[in-house]
């Protein structure tokens, strides 16, 4: 029997192995572990269940971690809560630079006490997200800094699950200046650290690690591919894939666990219960394994790719160059062996970030020392090219024929 289990139980075995070298964290802080979800299985009797198909049995929401019933007192210690930071942050959420309109939130539990410090005394705090008009004072001094629109987002439904005040103040240096000043001269606000508005909302539950980097690509987005890619991953594609498969991984993990602790004592046939999970843990690692192999599809888009035109002098690469970049970017030239160094040009093509190289001309004998070194840089850039391009002089082709 022992050689039997242990024969159905090495796919999940394999594919628990499978996702723990690919760094996912399926199995990282759930609300309740495998444990928990046997005492579930036993206190609902739901054993009878693990002779039914897969797909017509009670299914465990593992994106959520919910029990088949509500967690009792003995289940608390199996509860995580996401950690709340003290203190409230501000800081500029746009570019820093002059411009029409500079946005200046604030997060935290004193965000409404901080707009109340820079508004003229009395004032009530605007509606829920309703742009107000008002004149940002400075409490120090009184002087008037700005008239500017103020929004009041209420936590938990914010964008870091917090309270959050907008200051929509003119994009001038001096403005701006003055009201992260005033800002930083209020009780219990701190300058916020990068990316902390972001981290807030994660540990807050607002967004998770997926949603996060998609955030992150989308405002680093230089090409269309890459906004599409990242507006993409944004919309849950990528989440609800790996969702799917930790709920039939954690499941799997659950009828096995439960077989193991009370199969015996219930009757159960090892074949009715782990047979359909072998089926299940072998269709999840084929769905991973072909998920991976996308020849690095995503991280191409994201980080881009790497061209290099390589040919002999004077066969046309640095024409090549200023065609694609549309300007002149390199020095084109009769003179054979006019590049010595290679000239780098970052473009967009058919919604790619590409960085093409144009290298120095190949040849046997380098005619002095600064040519063998463009030779030399021409050979490694063609070694780490993404995409490498021969450029050969047609004319000299037509003479050889």
């Amino acid at each position: 029997m022992a050689a039997a289990v242990s024969q159905m139980l090495r796919p999940l075995l394999l594919l628990i192995l499978f996702v723990g070298s690919n760094s996912w964290s399926f199995f990282t802080a759930p609300a309740h572990g495998t444990a928990t979800l046997s005492k579930s299985f036993q206190r609902n009797g739901a054993f009878s269940s693990l002779r039914k198909p897969l797909a017509a049995r009670p299914r465990i929401c593992a994106a959520k971690c919910t029990l088949l019933d509500p967690p009792t007192a003995e289940d608390e210690d199996d509860i995580l809560v996401p950690p709340k930071y003290e203190g409230t942050i501000y800081a500029q959420s746009t570019p820093i630079g002059v411009g029409g309109i500079a946005v200046l939130r604030v997060s935290g539990t004193d965000a409404l006490a901080a707009l109340a410090r820079l508004s003229k005394p009395g004032l009530a705090a605007p509606k829920p997200r309703t742009a107000a008009l008002r004149s940002v004072i400075d409490p120090a001094t009184g002087d008037v800094l700005d008239r500017a629109l103020v929004l009041y987002f209420p936590g938990p439904k914010s964008f870091t699950g917090e309270d959050i005040v907008e200051f929509h103040v003119h994009g001038g240096i001096a403005i701006v200046n003055s009201v992260m000043a005033a800002l930083s001269n209020v009780a219990g606000l701190r300058l916020a650290e990068r990316g902390e508005f972001t981290k807030r909302a994660f540990l807050n539950g607002r967004m998770d690690l997926l949603e996060a980097e998609a955030l992150n690509d989308l405002i680093h987005a230089e090409t269309s591919g890459q906004q599409k890619q990242a507006m993409k991953q944004m919309s849950g594609t990528h989440k609800r894939l790996y969702q799917r498969w930790r709920t039939d991984i954690l499941r799997c993990l659950a009828h096995v666990n439960a077989f193991i602790d009370y199969g015996e004592s219930d009757g159960l046939v090892e074949e009715e219960v782990l047979v359909p999970v072998h089926g299940d843990a072998s269709r999840v690692m084929r769905e991973m394994k072909s998920h991976l192999a996308d020849g690095r599809r995503g991280e191409t888009i994201r980080s881009g790719l790497r061209c290099t035109l390589v040919g002999p002098p004077n066969a046309g690469k640095s024409s090549l160059l200023n065609v694609l970049a549309a300007r002149p970017a390199a020095i084109v030239s009769a003179v054979p062996g006019t590049t010595r160094d290679i000239v780098q040009v970052r473009l967009e093509l058919g919604g790619l970030p590409v960085l093409v190289d144009d290298t120095a001309g190949l040849r046997v004998a380098a005619s002095d020392e600064i040519e063998e070194e463009g030779m030399r840089r021409s050979a490694a850039s063609f070694k780490e090219a993404d995409v490498r391009v021969l450029v050969l002089d047609g004319s000299v082709l037509a003479r050889a024929e």
